[in-house]
């Protein structure tokens, strides 16, 4: 997964948003940044993507940004001022995404926490993080399709890139099949060997409801 830095810049950019922009491209392409930029140019390299903006803007107020230079990391650091190349990888390195992986084991049937499990989801996605729903026992009842309390939701996070996955037994004893799940939802026939590997080799925190 790309690294998002958005820079957010007076207009026209002053100095100090100037030398901030070329702090974060040298981090970008590895090497002293000594082009033109004080134009716009968004930038997308194998493991950056770069967004110019501007301040004040619309943008800058929808992420609650309150002033320039500064920059947005992956939507979960915000920096103000001018900092150094190195100091930008150490935040990089703390804004990097998480691989969290919820496992739902309850019905959401009249249970609320099963719909604040999924917002929960909505948000982990919205900072930048991938999320898995593994469903199991009960839990497979989520993936239902014609839920009216959990498959808008689902089917929402499942755009949004969630991987969900629910226990082909646990189906077959609550006498579920994949026709009956929503689009999107895969069937794991060793859930238990899978959800191993997952939770010790794949996933950077694990959430269980």
């Amino acid at each position: 997964m790309k690294t998002l830095i958005e820079i957010f810049r007076n207009t026209p950019p002053g100095n100090a948003c100037l030398i901030l922009t070329k702090n974060v491209l040298s981090v970008v392409y590895g090497e002293s940044f000594d082009d033109k930029i004080d134009e716009k140019m968004d930038i997308t390299t194998k493991d950056f993507e770069v967004q110019l903006h501007p301040f004040p803007s619309k943008i800058a107020e929808e992420n609650g940004i309150e002033g320039a230079p500064s920059i947005y990391i992956n939507r979960k650091l915000k920096i103000y001022g001018v900092i150094s190349p190195e100091e930008i990888k150490g935040l990089i390195e703390k804004a990097k995404p998480v691989k969290i992986g919820i496992i739902i084991t309850k019905t959401p049937n009249a249970n609320e926490d099963v719909e604040n499990i999924l917002a929960i989801g909505e948000e982990a996605l919205k900072v930048g993080n991938q999320v898995e729903l593994f469903l199991i026992s009960d839990g497979v009842w989520v993936g239902k399709r014609g839920n009216t309390l959990t498959e808008k939701r689902l089917l929402n996070l499942i755009n949004d890139g969630c991987k969900v996955k629910a226990s082909r037994m646990h189906l077959k004893a609550c006498g579920l099949n994949k026709e009956k799940l929503v689009d999107g939802v895969t069937i794991s026939d060793e859930p238990y060997e899978d959800l191993v590997d997952l939770v010790m080799e794949q996933w950077g925190k694990v959430v269980i409801f």
